[in-house]
Formats: structure tokens, sequence, C-alpha cells
């Protein structure tokens, strides 16, 4: 039989607070003292090297001191041995560590066979025609309202529904509406944790209340794996069921377990039993479950798939102020938000400065400052994006420009000289336009190496950037080694260089940061 509960210690200690989850030891008895060798070790003088013990007897948890000089102490009461309850507070020395239990409101037990007899399993599909209908008798007049009415409010009220907690409730408020079920839940697949997980557990007559219910591991997994709809009569009587201790006491009469099935895909379960005789259920009434049920595995993924888009969307967006729009379409819906998560990569990054702007602003009005950042930002990304690099931030009059990220480009640094070179050359042509009464003239540098590439930044904003050693030299090499209308590359950029440049060797030279002489180039255009 699988563990209902899981149990654990919050421990609250002189200089630390921890969590100790007790169902994780391998051993029926767990030792508490300040011990190094104790499995729950106390650093404390007030504490004995071996003070008390955990005895697991079951489900149940008991403590018992072991001869302690301070002794152990259970809601203020010095014990010798104690069977612990939720929510039990024990006191060791100057630790006190609370015991919580914490019941699953679904509990899936190991296998049980049914009777073949009494247990009728039938394929999802087999619901989508007329012809499937799996009754064994004429369906009357009064059936077939109560099947036409279970659909058309099921729609209405399913489909409408624009948050999923709404549609998991509905689900389950039309489940019982149409249905004389006692007790029932609803579980959906977690794609992250590969398991079935309980969204929705409802009871009756405790409407509201958390309640416990265990079923069949067996049934469940057979339900979810091969897409079939279960539906059990009178559980309690049969012989089958005997040695099943949870039907037996929950006094089980009737069940049915249906797949959430969508584009042959099961996306989850749903859960009905009774426990009065007189509500035993039908093979209509089964019929009806597995309606709901594909009703609400549309609803479910209908909101899935919006949210999806939304979030995708807001994600797209985002991206749209770093990458070009050619790579931003290129990206798949599976690696758009892979490609935030910070990790380590190989890039090529750019500082771009205007020499002497500030000096600029004090001569010109804000209006024309505004239209030759424009312009200059402009060019500037136009070519950026051209060459599919990542324009990954402005700083007032600078540009910060990385290539290898977020998408591998073994030609990284090739990107990057290419893309200073015309940049430059951008510059004078906007010079030569005359458009400005003033000219312009830009600061380059490039270095290449291992960066952490990614989303940074609080909870309430992120951005897309990269950062390390790598680009702090990119940094200096445009302001402290580069002169104005120069583009000034780091040694390993240019050893990553698979075209050919006129390069000139600058240096060696010191930046700041930075305590060892460096070698830098010059590239002539």
């Amino acid at each position: 039989m699988s563990r209902k509960e899981k149990n654990f210690f919050e421990i609250e200690g002189p200089l630390y607070s921890r969590k100790v989850i007790l169902d994780d030891f391998d051993k029926s008895e767990i030792s508490l003292g300040r011990y190094p060798t104790c499995d729950i070790v106390l650093t404390s003088s007030e504490v004995s090297r071996h003070h008390a013990v955990i005895t697991r007897m079951g489900n149940d948890y008991y403590i018992e001191d072991r001869g302690s000089s301070n002794g152990t102490f259970v809601n203020g009461e010095l014990i010798d041995k104690k069977k612990l309850e939720n929510g039990d507070i024990i006191k060791i020395g100057d630790f006190t560590l609370k015991f919580i239990t914490e019941k699953s409101e679904v509990s899936l037990e190991d296998d049980f066979e049914t009777n073949k007899n009494k247990t009728i399993a039938i394929p999802i599909s087999q619901f989508t025609n007329v012809e499937g209908i799996p009754v064994s008798e004429k369906i009357e007049q009064q059936t077939q309202l109560r099947i036409i009415n279970t659909i058309f409010e099921s729609a209405k009220t399913l489909l409408n529904s624009d948050n999923l907690d709404i549609v998991l409730n509905n689900v389950m408020d039309m489940v019982f509406k149409f249905l004389n079920a006692d007790r029932g839940f609803l579980m959906l697949y977690d794609e992250r944790e590969k398991k079935l997980k309980p969204k929705i557990v409802k009871h009756r007559e405790k409407p509201g209340k958390k309640i416990s219910i265990t079923f069949s591991k067996s049934i469940v997994n057979k339900v979810f794996d091969e897409g079939i709809s279960i539906l059990t009569e009178d559980a309690v009587s049969d012989q089958r069921f005997s040695q099943f201790e949870s039907v037996i006491m929950q006094q089980i009469h009737s069940c049915m377990c249906v797949p959430l099935w969508i584009n042959e895909k099961v996306i989850g379960i749903i859960y009905v039993d009774s426990v009065i005789f007189k509500n035993q259920f039908s093979e209509i009434d089964l019929y009806v479950l597995s309606i709901i049920s594909m009703l609400a595995a549309t609803a479910i993924e209908k909101f899935r798939l919006s949210y999806e888009i939304e979030r995708e969307k807001v994600i797209r967006k985002r991206l749209e102020r770093y990458f070009s729009p050619n790579l931003i379409s290129n990206i798949t819906s599976e690696k758009l938000e892979k490609l935030v998560i910070p990790e380590e990569k190989e890039i090529s990054v750019i500082f771009c400065d205007i020499v002497k702007f500030t000096v600029l602003t004090n001569r010109v009005s804000p209006s024309e400052i505004a239209e030759i950042l424009k312009t200059i930002f402009n060019s500037i990304t136009d070519i950026v994006f051209e060459h599919e690099g990542t324009l990954d931030k402005y700083i007032g009059d600078a540009v910060m420009i990385t290539f290898g990220a977020p998408i591998d480009q073994p030609d990284h640094a090739d990107r990057a000289v290419k893309t200073a070179i015309e940049i430059q050359k951008a510059i004078q042509k906007i010079n030569e336009s005359n458009k400005f009464k003033h000219k312009f003239s830009l600061r380059i540098g490039i270095n290449s190496g291992n960066a952490m590439c990614g989303n940074f930044g609080s909870d309430k904003r992120l951005d897309y950037t990269a950062i390390g050693d790598t680009v702090n030299l990119a940094s200096r090499f445009e302001s402290q080694v580069a002169q104005p209308g120069e583009i000034i590359i780091g040694e390993y950029t240019k050893s990553l260089l698979k075209q050919k440049y006129h390069l000139e060797q600058v240096g060696p030279v010191r930046v700041k940061g930075f305590e060892e002489e460096l070698i830098a180039y010059k590239v002539l255009y």
C-alpha cells in the first residue's frame, strides 16, 4: 500500500531553520542529537549527544527520549515516549521541531483486479460517434433528452470559461449535476513532473471541504495509458475487491473513471464513485461522464493554447527588442522560452560609443539630439539585425551588441567584425549626407570569450543580456584603447576569425580591472 501522507519536521534552531522529511529515511528508527552520526543533527550544548529517537510504526511516528540531560518535551509536557500527531511541537534543548502530516486528497493504491462480469471498459474513441453509444438496450426518449441536455449545458458552460480554475471547477459541477456521484476528483498530467496531479476534489455532502478519496492506481493508470472509460458496478460486493481495504472501508458501491481526451491524447482523468447502493452507475452514466470529459478536455486545451499563445506573444515581443526579426521568426515555440534561461556561451561582444557626445548635447537642442540618436541607432540596428546579432542594450549614446547568443553562431567573431566595419562606414555616410551641422565618429571595441547569457534582473523586470569579464574587456577596449573612428579587437577574437582582415597590432596595453598587459588589434577598413 502506498503512503497516503507526507510527514516532516519544521526545525527552528538558534542559527538556522530547515525542513526534514521523515518519509525519506529508509529506516524505522531516526536518531536525534548533537553527535555527528545522528540522522538529524541538532548542534547545541543544550542537546545531548544521543538525545531522542523517532520510531516509525506503519503510518504512525513516535518520539522517545534516550535519557537526555535536559529532557524531551512535546507540547510543553516532559515525555518518555509519545505518539506524534499533526501539529505537535517538540522541544529539544534550544531547538523547536514542529511535526506536520500532509494528507493527500487523492491516494492511488496498489493494484487490485476487477471482476470482469461487473466491470465495463470502453475505448474513449467509441464515444465520438452515435454508433459508439455503449448501451445494450434501446435508448429511451427521456435518456436521449438527458444526453442532449448534458452536451448543450456542458459545452455552453465549459467552452465559455476563460480561466483554468473556473474550467476545472465547472467540470466537476457538471459531473455532479448530471450524475448521482457522492465523491469525485479530476487529475491533470503534469509534463514537468511526469505524473498525474489532483486539481479538483469534490464531495456532495461536504462541498468546499478538503476530503480524502482512495482509488486504484492500476485503474487510473489503465484509463490514462490506454484511453479507456471504466465502470465498476457494486464494487463492495465484488469478491475480487474483498482484499482491497479502501473499497471496503469507504463502502464504494459503484465507480467510474474516464480519460480527459483531446486529439487522441489523454491529458488527465475524471473519477467519481457512489457510496450509496441505490446510486449505482449505469452504462448511460458512463456515456454521460465521457461526454463531459471530452468537452472538458477541449475547454482545458482551449485555455492552455490561449495561454501559450499569449505567453509566446509577450516573449516574442520582448525578444524583438534584442534579436533580428529573421532570427525570431525561425525560433520554434519549444525553444523560445529556453533561449532566455541563463547559460554560459562563447560569444563576441561589441561596444560602440559616440565620441564627445556629452559636449555636443550642450550645443544643440534636445529635439536635435533625439533626431541624431534616432538616425545613428536606426542605422546601427539595421546592420546588427542584417548580421543576426543581438542588440543587447542602449547605454545613453553607447550600444552593446552580442553575437553567438541566444542562438549559437560558430562565426560570431567574423559577424562582429563585419558589423563593426559596416557601422563605421554607415557613420561616414551620415556625415557625408550633411543632414546634421555636426560630424560624428564612433569608438568600437570587440572582445570574444565565454559569458553568461540570458534573462537577468528582478521578479518585476527581466532583460536579456550577457555578463562576465568577456563583456567588461570589450567595454574597456572601446573606452580606453580605441581612438575616434577605430575598431579595436582582442587577441582571442583575432584567433577566431575565419576570414582575412587588415589588422594592426596595438599594445601591449593596460586596461582598468585587468592586471596583465594585453595585446589588441586595430581593424583597418
